[in-house]
């Protein structure tokens, strides 16, 4: 029993890992959940000052995009965050 919990436990974790922007999967277990608890908030400030908004299952928002663009290029550095991404749909499972 306590091992099908640590394996349910550890496929939400590889889950999050899949769909948090700043993730991989292979990262820590820490990491993942921190990564998911900062996306988290970014989303709802996000939502609560009017800069994400739910159409249907897609979500048209430049941060999101900047926040994708920085996990496919891990490696470079912050600087080059500051330009403005384009705009790109992502789509939300409910």
């Amino acid at each position: 029993m306590e091992r099908r919990r640590r394996e349910n436990i550890n496929q939400v974790i590889v889950d999050l890992s899949r769909v948090v922007p700043q993730c991989h999967p292979g990262q820590s277990k820490g990491l993942v959940l921190n990564s998911a608890y900062e996306f988290v908030k970014i989303v709802r400030e996000a939502m609560a000052s009017g800069d994400l908004v739910f159409t249907g299952k897609a979500v048209e928002c430049p941060l999101l995009s900047a926040l994708s663009r920085k996990r496919a290029r891990p490696d470079e550095t912050e600087e080059g965050a500051d330009d403005q991404p384009p705009a790109k749909e992502v789509k939300v499972e409910r």
